[in-house]
């Protein structure tokens, strides 16, 4: 989507660029906090495939169901997702604890230096790319036909061409995106002729000694996340896992 139509009962349709909260409950307006959802739920978007509005894809969605939350009351965990509440069970979380810490206890791929707090994700990454020879692309975006305004194909790519995705987060929102952005960029490398050149090429000027083959698709993604403690299965955000 390159941008959205917010239509709400009684005032002007919008275009926006992007989506935030802010833009829901702004929309939502005065009334109070127990009827936003009840007022979400007659709102619609529609997402577009061009900033005028004239290219729709898919259908309208009640703007409800284009949020997610987690919530924990009384000391039970709560997901709001596509238009409902559920319950996540404690047999639920054990069994999701599991998962996540046979996850954690596979060897990395790839080193990531410690992160100290002042440091600016940029100024991680050049390092890291400087100390390490990994490929910094953060901040770099290829822009496709598929992907006119640009995406971000990874923030360094490692010695085995992993793609390597980086944040530093204090909640899971920050974390969905950095999922998304794994996803996104994946999907071009493998669908897209143009991103795979428009690595190729970034990789040929950055490391002329081990050029990526015309053949080359991505085998590995890597998360790398700073969460300011030890990332287990307990300290992990319940909705990142």
């Amino acid at each position: 989507a390159e941008a959205y139509r917010l239509r709400v009962p009684g005032s002007d349709t919008v275009v926006v660029d992007d989506l935030d909260v802010a833009l829901l409950t702004d929309a939502v307006g005065s009334v109070p906090g127990e009827q936003w959802l009840e007022d979400l739920a007659r709102m619609t978007i529609q997402a577009l495939a061009d900033d005028q509005g004239t290219q729709v894809i898919g259908r309208a969605i009640t703007a409800n169901k284009w949020i997610t939350a987690e919530v924990t009351l009384d000391g039970q965990h709560y997901f709001y997702r596509q238009g409902n509440w559920y319950e996540v069970g404690s047999g639920y979380l054990e069994f999701l604890k599991g998962q996540v810490a046979d996850i954690l206890a596979e060897p990395t791929p790839v080193a990531m230096p410690a992160w100290s707090t002042a440091e600016e994700e940029k100024d991680y990454n050049k390092r890291v790319g400087a100390d390490l020879g990994y490929v910094v692309l953060d901040r770099k975006l290829v822009y496709t036909t598929q992907h006119p305004r640009g995406i971000e194909l990874c923030d360094l790519l490692g010695p085995d061409n992993e793609l390597i995705h980086v944040k530093k987060a204090d909640s899971s929102a920050p974390l969905s995106h950095l999922f998304a952005q794994g996803i996104v960029s994946c999907e071009a490398l493998i669908t897209d002729a143009e991103a795979r050149a428009e690595l190729r090429r970034r990789v040929a000027e950055e490391r002329p000694n081990q050029l990526l083959s015309e053949d080359w698709r991505p085998r590995q993604v890597v998360y790398a996340m700073a969460l300011g403690r030890e990332i287990t299965s307990d300290t992990l955000f319940t909705f990142t896992q």
